[in-house]
C-alpha cells in the first residue's frame, strides 16, 4: 500500500475501498475489544450488590468486608484428599448470597479491611459457612467466639460436612504456618481431620 500511495500522483489519500477496509477493521476491533472488556467484568462472584473475592471476603460499594469471627479456606487451597476446598468454599458463600441484598455490621478492621457481621435477610453468613464446614472459627478476629458458634463447629465436623468430610489443615495455619495451634485454637477441638 505504501508503494501505491508513493507512486500515485494526484494525492496520499487512500482509495475508497482501502479507507472502507479500514474502517471495517477499526469496527470489529473495537467490538471484540469491547467484548473482551464485559466478559473479564462480569465474573460468577458478581451478586446482587456485592462481590465475592473468596469465602471470607465480601465487597459492597468498594469497601471489603471480612467475616467476623470465621476463617474459609484460601482460594486454591485443598483440602488433605485433594478436593478444592477453597473453591468449594467460595462456591458456598455464592450459594449463600445468591441474588439476595447482602448488608454488614462492622465489629472492628484488620489490615485495611473492615471486620464485620454479614448477613441476608436475618441469616449471618459467616455462621452459615461454618455450619456447612466450609469455614471454621477464627480466634484473631473472634472477639471470644460464642459457645453457640463452637457447636456449630463441632456439629459440622461431627456430621463431616463441607471440609471436614475431607481433611484439611486450618486456612489459618496455611496463611500462618510458622503459629503454634496452642496460641489460635478457640473452640474445643480433638483434632482436625
Amino acid at each position: 500500500m505504501f508503494l501505491r500511495l508513493l507512486s500515485r500522483k494526484t494525492s496520499f489519500l487512500p482509495t475508497r475501498n482501502e479507507a472502507m477496509l479500514f474502517m471495517r477493521q477499526l469496527f470489529l476491533a473495537t467490538v471484540f475489544a469491547a467484548l473482551a472488556l464485559t466478559a473479564s467484568a462480569a465474573s460468577p462472584t458478581d451478586l446482587a450488590n456485592s462481590t465475592v473475592k473468596d469465602g471470607d471476603d465480601v465487597v459492597i460499594a468498594g469497601q471489603d468486608f471480612r467475616l467476623a469471627d470465621v476463617d474459609a479456606f484460601e482460594l486454591r487451597q485443598t483440602c488433605k484428599d485433594g478436593t478444592p476446598c477453597g473453591a468449594k468454599a467460595l462456591e458456598a458463600l455464592i450459594e449463600i448470597i445468591g441474588t439476595q441484598k447482602v448488608t454488614c455490621k462492622p465489629t472492628g478492621e484488620n489490615f485495611d479491611r473492615i471486620i464485620a457481621n454479614c448477613f441476608v435477610g436475618d441469616l449471618n453468613i459467616g455462621t452459615e459457612m461454618v455450619r456447612r464446614g466450609w469455614a471454621v472459627v477464627r480466634p484473631d478476629f473472634a472477639k471470644g467466639p460464642s459457645n453457640a458458634l463452637c457447636a456449630i463447629e463441632a456439629e459440622a465436623a461431627a456430621e463431616k460436612r463441607g471440609a471436614w468430610a475431607h481433611g484439611f489443615v486450618a486456612p489459618f495455619f496455611v496463611k500462618h504456618p510458622e503459629v503454634e495451634a496452642e496460641m489460635v485454637v478457640t473452640c474445643p477441638r480433638a483434632s482436625m481431620p
